[in-house]
């Protein structure tokens, strides 16, 4: 069967893109047009911020095309058809520096110079453009010559200076030691002059330059290297660019690209319908500003795409692992060394209480080397905003993809903790756990899990602090847990999908016990909340089908003790399907099957906050 043209992975040459045969390419130029227009307007000056592997440099590469008037390329675009861009115009000189490439930032953290590097690059480009440089020692004056040596170059028309990754050269600096002296912040410190004087040399040259637009992945050094005469438009936030990079479901549904979508579905096989849905939950829900529409990772919905379309398989479909080609690209180093450090923990005010969460994320602090732990996490992709019930902003994991990237990465470092637990036949829970799971003993589960949390090191527990703005600590515990359990080898999965939701924490004992341990946990609330969360989302739902006893626990946490605060636990039994109940109802006059054929979902809540079934906790186990 032949392959329809597929969206590209990771192509950051906008040439690239459009001139190969294969490549399906997402219309972007009507926002294209109002970023240049806007560069050639009121906003001289405009920067960007997008998580990594977003289609910066994509973006960079085409507004650089359509700079130079290279109108082949936008051949069959919204910006090629007439009257939509003014071709007639002459084209414009074309400054484009990738700050993000090796031979700017190699061997910073190790001594290497970049002040050197800065050079030996600018030289390097200048000799590729055939422009004329006067040398010049440092490497601000030596960027400054270039952009003079440009304008003389093509008859004193002014230049466009296009700065990809702007904050690449610091970033790679953070939290590394220079020179082994154990000086964490040296090599940030010896960087930020550099570049300070670097980019002022923009400021100096003004007079040779048309416009000036710059990306990056955070937003908390910029302050810091620029000074106030250089005033930027900042369009991270700005509605009307929300989705310039990543691919919204309107998008996904344009003919070329839903005719991709139902080829990778006919390879897999599953209906198209299924392959959509699955997408949508584990790379949908990045969002950038006020506007509620929500954006794929692009690189990510890339990548699965092309590997259902070119493997495809025969046998049924493990949507609950799909690829995780953001992940696997890299992850940043340092959030996850700070958070092991917890030297985050001096900067980290948390966010999530601000009065104005989007003024909060922007970083503008002066001279601030650690920024904000969670607007870290939000610039770095881990994060976006969110809206709850009533209209107010959060912020929260985007996806199922970087739910589970971020759990493996944490979950790695917390291994490294509490892997050795289970070891020389120590036992990390005090109790035998499975037994207290199995026979619905609350008072063991409490004992086991004190004990377990008792013995983590200090630095695990103090990491809530730095994340309170994932779901109120909820996830640190999940984290936490599951970890525990795992390194146990207790039969353990998280964040188990279901219609409603997702269940914290199940357990699915094999051999004769034959019993399911589904786990909701609270950090706000009793455990009567999460045992009713559970029957109103119908989390045991799945388990009709199965001759598995289940057994629900609640449990919740003192945020301020660190520790266990309540159990609770609730034994279903095996599912009747012939009577349609469970052997165990919480509430025999309106059973939980009877409940899961209400639609609303608030009603169900209000149902299930009605009852009054007794639950088993320590007191009274």
């Amino acid at each position: 069967m032949d392959i329809a043209p597929y969206l590209p992975i990771a192509v950051s040459d906008f040439r690239t893109l459009r001139t190969h045969p294969d490549y399906l390419y997402v219309d972007k130029t009507p926002q294209l047009a109002a970023l240049a227009s806007g560069l050639l307007g009121g906003r001289p000056q405009t920067f960007l911020t997008r998580p990594r592997r977003f289609g910066k440099s994509l973006l960079v590469s085409a507004l650089a095309a359509l700079f130079r008037g290279e109108r082949e390329l936008f051949e069959r675009t919204w910006i090629g058809e007439e009257g939509n861009w003014s071709w007639e115009a002459a084209p414009y000189p074309v400054l484009s520096l990738d700050m993000s490439l090796g031979d700017v930032h190699t061997g910073v953290h190790t001594g290497g110079d970049l002040a050197v590097n800065l050079k030996d690059y600018l030289r390097a480009l200048a000799e590729e453009m055939g422009t004329a440089v006067t040398p010049a020692r440092s490497p601000s004056l030596f960027l400054a010559n270039f952009i003079a040596g440009l304008y003389r170059q093509h008859g004193h028309r002014k230049i466009v200076v296009l700065i990809d990754e702007y904050d690449a050269p610091i970033t790679q600096t953070l939290d590394v030691e220079e020179n082994g002296k154990g000086d964490v912040n040296a090599a940030f410190r010896h960087a930020l002059p550099i570049m300070r004087d670097f980019y002022g040399a923009l400021k100096s040259s003004q007079r040779f330059i048309a416009c000036l637009f710059m990306t990056g992945v955070t937003r908390f050094a910029r302050a810091s290297l620029y000074s106030g005469a250089n005033h930027f438009s900042d369009i991270s936030f700005a509605g009307e660019f929300n989705a310039l990079l990543g691919f919204t479901e309107r998008e996904l549904d344009a003919p070329a690209v839903s005719r991709y979508i139902a080829q990778c579905a006919e390879r897999l096989p599953c209906a198209a319908g299924r392959l959509r849905a699955a997408l949508r939950d584990y790379y949908n829900g990045y969002c950038f500003s006020r506007r509620a529409e929500t954006v794929y990772n692009p690189l990510s919905l890339a990548a699965c795409l092309f590997e259902f379309c070119q493997f495809g398989t025969v046998d049924d479909v493990d949507f609950g692992d799909l690829p995780n080609a953001w992940m696997d690209s890299g992850a940043p180093a340092l959030l996850f060394n700070l958070m092991k450090s917890g030297d985050y923990r001096p900067a980290a005010k948390s966010v999530i209480n601000s009065p104005n969460l989007l003024r909060d994320l922007r970083l503008n602090k002066a001279a601030a080397p650690m920024p904000d732990y969670a607007a870290l996490m939000y610039h770095a992709g881990y994060l976006t905003l969110k809206r709850n019930d009533r209209g107010d902003f959060y912020l929260g994991l985007p996806n199922t993809e970087v739910a589970t990237a971020f759990n493996d990465e944490v979950l790695r470092w917390q291994n490294e903790c509490i892997q050795a637990l289970p070891q020389d036949g120590l036992n990390p829970w005090g109790v035998d756990l499975k037994q207290a799971f199995l026979k619905g003993d609350t008072a063991g589960v409490k004992a086991g899990l004190d004990h377990y949390f008792r013995q983590l090191p200090s630095t695990l527990t103090r990491f809530p602090e730095a994340v309170k703005t994932i779901a109120s600590y909820e996830m640190y515990y999940q984290n936490m847990l599951f970890g525990g359990l795992k390194g146990s080898r207790f039969p353990v999965r998280a964040e188990e999908s279901t219609a409603e939701g997702f269940i914290d924490i199940v357990m699915e004992w094999p051999g004769q016990d034959r019993q399911a341990t589904i786990m909701e946990l609270k950090t706000r609330g009793t455990v009567r909340d999460a045992l009713n969360q559970v029957w109103a989302r119908g989390y045991v739902d799945g388990y009709r089908t199965t001759d598995r006893s289940v057994r629900v626990f609640g449990l919740t946490f003192d945020t301020a003790s660190r520790s266990l605060a309540d159990v609770a636990v609730w034994s279903l039994g095996t599912y009747d399907a012939q009577a349609a109940r469970w052997a165990n109802e919480p509430n025999p006059d309106c059973t939980l099957t009877a409940l899961s054929r209400e639609n609303d979902k608030r009603r169900r809540a209000e149902i299930v906050a009605a009852w009054d079934y007794p639950i088993r906790t320590p007191a009274r186990n």
